[in-house]
């Protein structure tokens, strides 16, 4: 039974990180703070998590709060779209890239 909970949990964590990431993004119940997102949303998006990986792509392409950087956007964005993620793929599309 173990052997199972622990892949769950690390999921859950990724998740609980993520959305403190876009709670910090949004200023939900926090003070907005954008460097806060982004050590959250990178807990989470190196836990695998394609929600914060998409997330962290679009805080790089925006550059609101952190240096803009293309590369990178895409870089993450091609890690969530083969996470799954239908968002990042279509951000990937919208610029003329493959995931």
């Amino acid at each position: 039974m173990a052997f199972f909970r622990f892949p769950l949990i690390f999921i859950m964590y990724g998740a609980a990180q993520n959305n403190l990431g876009g709670m910090y993004n949004n200023g939900y119940g926090v003070k907005k703070d954008i460097k806060q997102a982004l050590h959250w949303y990178l807990k989470a998006a190196n836990q695998g998590n394609a929600r914060a990986q998409n997330n962290l792509g679009v805080l790089y392409i925006k550059g609101d709060g952190i240096p803009r950087d293309r590369e990178k956007a895409i870089s993450w964005w091609k890690k969530a779209a083969k996470n799954g993620n239908i968002t990042a793929r279509n951000n990937l599309k919208k610029i003329g890239k493959r995931w």
